[in-house]
């Protein structure tokens, strides 16, 4: 148990979402996500804009290019480009595929559960203001009333936050714990090891 709770204490540590050996595991669920919006175009009534869908696979190319940069030797800061290019991506997606009634605007949340899980704090809310700016643009260029355009804006900032704050109030309670109980495991460990010894010492003397 000792080694898993350290697997479990390195992952909600330091972010390290890109590190090398864990990316491919980690972004499966996500790349199948992101592969079947796009292409969902395909289906009926098809895309309204064959540009703008070609725009949306530019940012997606973008963003698995970028997952394979060399980290470890660009600032770590600059990771939350990897979320934030497939958010524009699906925005344009949405643009390419008519705009707000498409059925894919609830995948504008899958960038956020990816940052919530393995970026820090302050990541997770650049990418919750990066979802409400996609769904003010893709609302107002479908000419939706000025009312219902605010408060869809208002409760994906709502529900962006939320996921947010929760989620990595989460990790940092977890990361606490087990770094505790890694911490006092030695001090655990020690009655058990006394007794085994006065054990074998009884046997010994039989």
């Amino acid at each position: 148990m000792p080694g898993v709770a350290r697997l479990v204490v390195a992952q909600v540590g330091p972010p390290k979402p890109f590190a090398r050996g864990s990316t491919r595991t980690r972004i499966a669920p996500f790349a199948v996500v992101a592969v079947l919006a796009e292409l969902s175009s395909a289906l009926a009534p098809g895309p309204r804009s064959a540009i703008d869908i070609w725009v949306s696979l530019g940012f997606l190319a973008a963003c698995a290019l970028a997952i394979r940069a060399p980290w470890d030797r660009i600032p770590s800061g600059l990771t939350v480009l990897v979320p934030l290019l497939f958010e524009a991506s699906l925005m344009w997606l949405r643009l390419g595929q008519g705009g707000a009634n498409t059925g894919v605007a609830i995948v504008s949340l899958l960038p956020l559960v990816w940052t919530v899980l393995y970026h820090r704090r302050w990541e997770s809310f650049v990418v919750v203001a990066s979802i409400v700016f996609a769904n003010l643009v893709v609302a107002l260029l479908g000419k939706l009333s000025s009312d219902v355009i605010l408060r869809s804006a208002g409760f994906w900032a709502i529900l962006g936050i939320v996921i947010a704050v929760a989620v990595h109030d989460l990790r940092d309670r977890t990361g606490r714990t087990l770094a505790r109980d890694e911490h006092c495991r030695p001090g655990l460990d020690e009655p058990a090891r006394r007794g085994r010894r006065r054990k074998e010492g009884r046997r010994s003397r039989r």
